[in-house]
């Protein structure tokens, strides 16, 4: 009598290994087409974009001004991948980048440049970089503004002489804290502070003598004070 023989899986024995991850390709990183869409990114491209950012002078690429990510970023965290799943070699270039090459353009404009990184041929990152001079210009201007904010409330204190101080003075000096600071929000305990508290003071003061006056709050030290926005001072 015949025995009955075992049988053997029928499956592939290749099948039943892990399948390799799939590698990430230039496509599913950046807005390209063609072959290089679907060519994994590799460690090779990764350098020579990195090179290429740092050959541009005076150009800080976004991650490191705090605007983002560049191209180099991104090629090097998907080319670090790639080699850690085994779908490229270290050292190696993708056959895009090797043929038509990695490069990184800037172009003038008012007020600056444009950076544009290319990987064959084809943009994978774009962002722009203001000009230092006008930069410069324009916080040389931002502080204009702030003295001559200071000045024109020395300028309201000594109109107002000795009138004692209202609520309107209050929202006025308010106002013009704001915008000497470039922020919503007034710093606690500072002029603006002091004006609301001397108002609300003065409405429950009978005399006049007894109130406190515009100048009283805007002395010529707390003036001072506001220019350079540290700190501001108590009454006198």
């Amino acid at each position: 009598m015949a025995q009955a023989q075992a049988t053997r899986g029928s499956g592939d024995p290749m099948k039943a290994q892990q399948e390799q991850p799939e590698p990430i390709q230039y496509g599913h990183v950046f807005a390209v087409t063609g072959d290089l869409a679907v060519q994994a990114i590799a460690p090779r491209d990764a350098e020579a974009m990195r090179t290429a950012e740092e050959s541009v002078q005076g150009v800080q690429v976004p991650q490191a001004s705090g605007g983002g990510f560049s191209a180099a970023v991104a090629m090097e965290t998907a080319a670090t991948y790639n080699q850690a799943v085994g779908a490229v070699r270290p050292g190696q270039a993708s056959d895009a980048a090797t043929k038509q090459g990695i490069t990184v353009t800037q172009t003038a404009v008012p007020g600056g440049r444009i950076v544009t990184e290319f990987v064959a041929g084809q943009v994978v990152g774009q962002y722009s970089v203001a000009d230092q001079a006008m930069m410069q210009q324009q916080q040389v201007e931002e502080d204009t503004s702030k003295v001559t904010i200071g000045e024109a409330m020395e300028a309201a204190a000594l109109s107002a002489g000795d009138r004692p101080l209202e609520e309107a003075d209050a929202a006025a000096i308010r106002a013009a804290e704001t915008q000497a600071q470039g922020a919503d929000e007034v710093m606690p305990g500072g002029l603006a502070d002091q004006a609301w508290a001397a108002a609300s003071a003065n409405a429950w003061a009978e005399r006049d003598e007894d109130k406190i006056t515009v100048s009283d709050v805007l002395s010529v030290r707390s003036l001072r004070e506001m220019h350079r926005l540290p700190s501001f001072l108590s009454y006198k």
